[in-house]
């Protein structure tokens, strides 16, 4: 068996979440037509949306829910869910929004997409990362440890043992997806994230006939809203109004869903042709 790797879950990008550590964006739905709603990272807060935030509430056309969630939220994951369900219908226009989720916030936003379809209406996530039920007890103590110092690096609260347990949760695979309607894009970045959870996502829900689409992002880390805000924000625009853009076309493409014995290695040399293929003038 091939070694495990597990750095890619928790890539943190330290130094541009401290520069992005600034206070919340407040927004005026009163006056916009689309609500957006971002879950954050397993190791962030709704700040970690800060600039991507601004971005598009400078469009003047979108109502932008981040909203920060605690410890115990994120350790149940059907608390978790309820408590997203009731801000957006709560605070978002006409009831529903447009659900944004990176790393742990992309399993999130599946599962508040499956169990409440009628205030979803489409999802965005990347970064997805899951393991096998034997292998996530491994993660615990990392998780445990990283919270435990960017809450004393960044503020905030810190997770308990018994709640970085019941967090693995989040690194399920994504199975137990009957209610699920919306369309979706799932988005690796191709230079830390492992495809075959996006992949494996989109076979899932195409068995049920909903449209998944799946992308890689040429050059992007795990946690790339910090790394290109715009790019996350033009992502963003791009999949609401369902209108996709030359410009978009240079920094994603398709990923294949290619037999089970083959998938790895086609899937790797598709993200090494990108990596590595020099921009043409």
């Amino acid at each position: 068996m091939s070694p495990v790797k597990v750095s890619h879950t928790f890539d943190l990008d330290t130094e541009l979440l401290k520069q992005h550590q600034n206070s919340p964006l407040e927004t005026n739905a009163e006056h916009n037509s689309t609500t957006i709603l971002l879950i954050h990272t397993l190791f962030s807060s709704g700040k970690h949306w800060n600039c991507t935030k601004e971005i598009l509430i400078e469009k003047e056309r979108f109502d932008v829910l981040a909203p920060d969630l605690l410890p115990e939220q994120l350790s149940n994951c059907d608390k978790c869910v309820s408590y997203l369900a009731n801000q957006v219908k709560e605070k978002a226009r006409n009831g529903k929004a447009h659900v944004v989720g990176l790393s742990a916030g992309a399993h999130i936003a599946v599962k508040l997409a499956a169990a409440y379809p009628s205030i979803v209406s489409s999802v965005l996530i990347s970064g997805l990362v899951t393991y096998p039920a034997l292998l996530r007890p491994l993660t615990i103590l990392p998780i445990y440890v990283i919270k435990r110092m960017m809450s004393k690096i960044y503020g905030g609260p810190a997770f308990t043992l018994r709640e970085s347990t019941s967090i693995t949760g989040l690194l399920a695979p994504l199975w137990d997806l009957q209610n699920f309607e919306v369309r979706i894009m799932i988005v690796a970045g191709l230079r830390h994230d492992d495809p075959q959870p996006a992949l494996a996502l989109k076979r899932v829900l195409s068995s049920r006939c909903v449209d998944a689409q799946v992308k890689g992002g040429r050059n992007l880390r795990h946690c790339w809203n910090l790394q290109r805000p715009d790019l996350f924000a033009k992502l963003i625009v791009a999949w609401v109004d369902n209108v996709w853009s030359d410009d978009l076309e240079k920094h994603f493409i398709d990923l294949p869903d290619v037999k089970r014995k083959r998938r790895r290695e086609h899937v790797y040399k598709a993200s090494r042709r990108l990596l590595f293929r020099r921009d043409k003038a």
